[in-house]
């Protein structure tokens, strides 16, 4: 998948300058074979599917990560060298750096999986607005 998704998504960013409102979610893939990255809930409408973290603006996809039962998100890493972030947080900040956010202004909303206090300092000191559920 890897020569696909790298070209895929530095077409999608090049496409076009999101504007300055976007949204921090989950894509859910449906999926019934096998494997072993895939997530089972039962409970939920989609209930065995592939994770995509996402960010995007007005329906138009900016940027993703995948995701795996396994090995989890494919961040883990110490954001700056002083906040230790969650890999889910660090996640979701690698796909932000990738806008053009020292030119222009961004606000990213999303929902309370992803709402974090530590996330939304390091959004504030990179000039970036967040908002999510309570």
């Amino acid at each position: 998948m890897e020569p696909l998704h790298s070209l895929l998504q530095q077409r999608f960013q090049s496409a076009l300058k999101p504007g300055p409102d976007l949204s921090v979610d989950e894509m859910m893939v449906r999926f019934g074979g096998l494997s072993k990255h895939i997530y089972c809930m039962p409970n939920k409408p989609i209930s065995e599917r592939y994770c995509i973290l996402a960010v995007s603006w007005e329906g138009y996809t900016w940027n993703w990560l995948y995701t795996s039962r396994l090995s989890g998100i494919a961040v883990h890493k110490v954001y700056d060298g002083l906040v230790l972030l969650t890999p889910t947080s660090a996640a979701i900040c690698e796909m932000i750096k990738t806008l053009p956010y020292t030119s222009n202004q961004f606000n990213v909303y999303m929902d309370n999986y992803f709402t974090n206090v530590l996330l939304f300092q390091v959004l504030r000191s990179q000039g970036i607005g967040a908002c999510g559920t309570a």
